[in-house]
């Protein structure tokens, strides 16, 4: 079983994250009630770890953000107002006494947990925008996890999804951002080359290339082969690789020239002056451009117009139904910022499986773990990839 590979449109309105990775996505999706047939939209397919594969070094703002209190609501959701780095980023010892679990239900529930625990120790700012609550992270991913592992052609074994949590636990950020690098999470399935699929777990070679609803079990370029940025799935690219400008790459290393275009950084560095550089991960920082503020932390470089130098300062995130700045359109909980018939910009909240979306419902998003498809949002679905 591979990572997940889309869990929330909010990183599709910040430009310097991976676009179209959300609830605007294809995916085979469950039929309505009374719809015998299968719907269909626009997007990609799931996995049972965590995707994430973006440029979260890169911060780079030259004016204040909107300074309004961010709340960042969900269910019985607390009142959050600024994003604050964390104070270490050390993983944690491993836990060799505790049991392996022994169910699907619980494996998914400690990889969720681990996932996404990891994730706002790692990249917060990520989190708040998709997710909003950790909590509700939690409960994204162990419903996507649960729906891949009991996909047709899927190999549900509890302790290797365990495994998976357990080597999230004790990963480096690096790892945990830049997908593919830990071996306990590449679980493949039985289908070969060529079968159709819906999940990347579908797949013997742990790639599903996902052309619409469903796709093909396919196997992933090698680097400076040809393939489609425009598509939210780095994994089209062999391990170790991102799709920049249309072609596998390597991501360039601290002190490396980069590109955002062309050569990006690894996703914990951020491209300041032409080189990865690595990023302040607390507020009161100097920088001179964004990269050298991480955006993952909810940084961005704050400095006058005819600054030379500035300083790195937290972004504030309004959550749904609050006022947003149509400057930085940026809300929490994967809410989406437009203009209200009333002429303010509101964060207008995610919807639900069964709820309208898209141009049915002034943009909104679906919540993580469900797709928009034509006008609803769907759970995901696999099986139907027959």
């Amino acid at each position: 079983m591979a990572c997940l590979r889309h869990i929330g449109g909010a990183c599709a309105v910040f430009l310097l994250f991976s676009p179209g990775c959300g609830g605007g996505d294809k995916a085979a999706v469950a039929p309505a009630a009374g719809d015998g047939g299968t719907a269909t939209g626009s997007g990609g397919s799931t996995g049972v770890g965590m995707r994430i594969g973006t440029r979260i070094g890169d911060g780079s703002m030259t004016s204040s953000p909107p300074a309004m209190d961010a709340a960042l609501p969900g269910i019985d959701a607390p009142r959050i107002v600024d994003l604050q780095p964390p104070d270490a980023l050390t993983p944690p010892a491993p836990d060799l006494g505790a049991p392996l679990p022994q169910s699907v239900a619980e494996a998914c529930a400690e990889l969720g947990k681990s996932a996404c625990d990891r994730l706002d120790k790692c990249a917060p700012l990520f989190v708040q925008l998709v997710f909003g609550p950790v909590k509700d992270c939690i409960q994204a991913l162990t419903r996507s996890c649960t729906i891949d592992a009991m996909a047709p052609g899927a190999r549900p074994v509890p302790v290797e999804i365990g495994r998976c949590a357990r080597g999230l636990d004790n990963a480096s950020c690096a790892d945990i951002l830049d997908s593919d690098a830990i071996d306990a999470c590449s679980m493949p399935g039985i289908r070969p080359l060529a079968a159709v699929c819906g999940s990347d777990s579908q797949c013997a070679s742990n790639y599903c290339r996902s052309a619409g609803a469903c796709g093909r079990c396919g196997v992933r370029l090698p680097a400076s082969s040809g393939c489609d940025s425009m598509l939210d799935d780095d994994r089209q690219c062999a391990r170790g690789l991102t799709c920049a400008n249309n072609v596998c790459v390597a991501r360039a290393k601290a002190g490396e020239p980069c590109k955002d275009e062309t050569k990006p950084c690894l996703t914990t560095l951020g491209c300041a002056g032409g080189f990865c550089v690595v990023p302040a991960e607390k507020p009161g920082a100097p920088c001179a451009v964004g990269g050298e503020c991480s955006l993952g932390h909810g940084l961005f470089c704050e400095k006058a117009p005819t600054a030379v130098r500035g300083v790195c300062q937290p972004i504030k995130l309004p959550g749904p139904n609050e006022l947003c700045s149509p400057l930085l359109p940026l809300c929490s909980s994967n809410a989406v910022c437009a203009k209200t018939l009333t002429g303010e910009s509101r964060c207008l909240p995610a919807n639900r499986d069964g709820e309208p979306c898209g141009d049915r419902a002034m943009g909104r998003n679906c919540v993580p773990s469900t797709f928009c498809v034509d006008g609803t949002c769907r759970l995901p679905n696999p099986s139907l990839c027959i």
